[in-house]
């Protein structure tokens, strides 16, 4: 395992060292999104910082990386669970808790069917597939969603000025209502939640596969980030 392991982490550091290898960036256009008009200065903090993790990815991987839509609502826990996009068949979904002064959790849903996929997208080889996700798989997973998960918090912090603490990833296994359930147990038993929801694609050569970014978060972040949206629409 241990050879394994020192593999993956060879491959991250090759590939994140890559900075000359050409961007390869489907451009997201706002426009096309479903983000409600009131959640403006959400669509002003998600919009910029996922364009740039796709950047991020797109050099630094193998994988041509893509922003298929943004939605923002505002949900109880019950209508989240209920309209959740993740699918029925088996998931696998990397946890985040968020510390800080206005702390939030976040969760990234991959297809396990999917790894290879996952793995020729990001690493620029194939993991073999062997049952439930190996040691490896989840490993790498995690670090991806890590610099998913990164991308959104840099832009908190530079708005806000403020420290946000992302925890260890924790990745669960199991059908879509495990995962919700796992996830459930995160969040603040508030009325009512504000849902962000990305939905991102990565290709390589003619596979393709997908996953989905929950965060949620409190009142009182949604509206210090409403605060600091100055009336010219920028930052």
């Amino acid at each position: 395992m241990s050879i394994y392991l020192g593999k993956i982490w060879s491959v991250l550091g090759v590939l994140i060292k890559n900075s000359f290898k050409k961007l390869k960036i489907t451009k997201f256009c706002p426009g096309n999104n479903s983000v409600n008009s009131v959640h403006t200065g959400w669509e002003k903090i998600i919009v910029p910082s996922v364009e740039r993790c796709v950047s991020k990815l797109s050099r630094i991987s193998s994988g041509d990386w893509s922003i298929l839509n943004v939605k923002i609502s505002n949900k109880t826990l019950e209508e989240m669970i209920r309209e959740s996009a993740i699918e029925e068949d088996f998931n696998a979904g990397v946890f985040f808790e968020v510390k800080g002064e206005f702390p939030f959790v976040a969760m990234i849903v991959f297809r396990p069917k999917d790894i290879e996929i996952v793995s020729k997208c990001f690493l620029g080889y194939s993991l073999a597939r062997i049952g439930a996700l190996s040691n490896v798989e989840e490993l790498m997973l995690s670090e991806l969603g890590n610099i998913i998960v990164n991308s959104f918090i840099g832009s908190l912090s530079n708005l806000m000025s403020t420290t946000f603490l992302p925890s260890v990833p924790k990745c669960i296994q199991g059908p879509r209502n495990s995962i919700l359930e796992a996830f459930e147990t995160m969040l603040l038993k508030t009325a009512r939640h504000t849902i962000i929801n990305v939905f991102m694609e990565m290709k390589y050569c003619q596979l393709n596969s997908k996953c989905d970014i929950v965060a949620v978060v409190p009142e009182n972040l949604e509206k210090a980030i409403i605060s600091q949206i100055r009336p010219d629409n920028n930052f």
